[in-house]
């Protein structure tokens, strides 16, 4: 017969067998631990173990697990960081804006007012189409209106969701949205140089980010680094020539191996404009998995604290978005590559979807 073992999250105890699931044990017991995948990819469910043992789930930062994938040993301690909780509205398209060619900004407004922390992402399925994860961000030359939801899509022709914005997906268009889920989020209260690294429209959450911080502490010391695909027209101009109003605040545009139309536009990837880092650092790093692979060792190596929200296309296969993502994670995971240490201090988000 199974040990019983007992374990409190954040000070709520319930009794589970040894061997079960952390996650599954704590939610049918009525406590709430945030989760997305249950494949150990988003991060949404990561918890740090302060007393007692658990396999499987485990990280690059000892203690911390991901609780949908660890097994309960013995007695428990456990810490879930504090984020809002996760629920449920309808809502409709009511804008569409193009940005560039291939980007689009829509606006969403909720039957209610959804809670969320800069950074994070929601699940949007618009009517007669898959799901697709995308994060809440402001608008970028105008304020929010209160309650709606901004989000910024790369269209993509081959994409089955993406395609479809501006085509079957306009305004008006039903819209069912769940969450906020992941842990690339805004920490208040630090005091830290913040660098913030982006590619494409992994800028959404970045600027989301670099917005909050300002707000909070107009004099913080900010490094934005954003990586474009074309600097004709460089869709997110109008947040990054906000961005440099502020004396504390660089800014730093790249464009690949080629050179830029302009020369604001700098040669190379953003891992290549990555300042010297130290262990006082935040850097938050959202967008190709292949960038974060790149950013992820740097600020490790330097002690920073780390945070990151990988994006990928979903497949056309109709398999789930994270599918794919979770799958290249865990094998460089298991072959001792670099994009291990990626996890000290720092979250996987979901893929997001085309």
């Amino acid at each position: 017969m199974a040990k019983t073992c007992t374990v409190a999250v954040n000070g709520q105890t319930f009794q589970a067998k040894a061997g079960d699931v952390l996650l599954d044990a704590a939610l049918v017991s009525g406590v709430n631990i945030s989760h997305d995948c249950r494949s150990g990819v988003c991060g949404t469910c990561l918890t740090k173990v302060v007393r007692g043992s658990t396999i499987l789930g485990e990280t690059a930062v000892p203690g911390m697990v991901h609780a949908c994938q660890a097994r309960i040993l013995s007695d428990l301690d456990i810490e879930a960081e504090e984020a809002p909780e996760i629920s449920f509205a309808d809502g409709r398209v009511t804008a569409l804006r193009r940005l560039a060619p291939d980007v689009a900004e829509m606006t969403i407004e909720p039957e209610r007012r959804l809670r969320h922390l800069p950074g994070q992402y929601f699940n949007f399925k618009f009517g007669g189409f898959a799901t697709r994860s995308y994060s809440p961000t402001r608008p970028l030359d105008r304020r929010p209106r209160a309650g709606s939801i901004t989000l910024q899509i790369r269209r993509h022709e081959r994409g089955q969701v993406s395609s479809q914005i501006g085509r079957e997906i306009r305004a008006g268009h039903p819209v069912a949205i769940e969450g906020p889920f992941g842990s690339a989020f805004f920490r208040e209260e630090k005091a830290a140089r913040l660098i913030l690294v982006s590619s494409g429209t992994g800028f959404a959450p970045i600027w989301s980010i670099a917005c909050a911080a300002l707000r909070e502490n107009p004099l913080r010391k900010i490094i934005v680094i954003a990586g474009v695909r074309t600097d004709d027209p460089i869709y997110m101009s109008a947040g990054l020539e906000r961005l440099v109003r502020f004396p504390n605040v660089d800014v730093i545009a790249t464009i690949g191996r080629r050179p830029g139309l302009s020369d604001l536009v700098r040669k190379g990837y953003p891992n290549d404009h990555l300042p010297a880092l130290d262990a006082n650092d935040i850097v938050y790093a959202c967008g190709p998995a292949q960038m974060i692979e790149a950013v992820g060792p740097v600020a490790v190596a330097a002690k920073a604290q780390f945070y990151s929200d990988p994006f990928e296309p979903a497949q056309q296969t109709g398999e789930p978005v994270f599918a794919e993502t979770g799958r290249r994670l865990k094998q460089m995971l298991g072959q001792g590559r670099t994009m291990g240490l990626a996890l000290q201090n720092g979250f996987f988000g979901l893929s997001r979807g085309a």
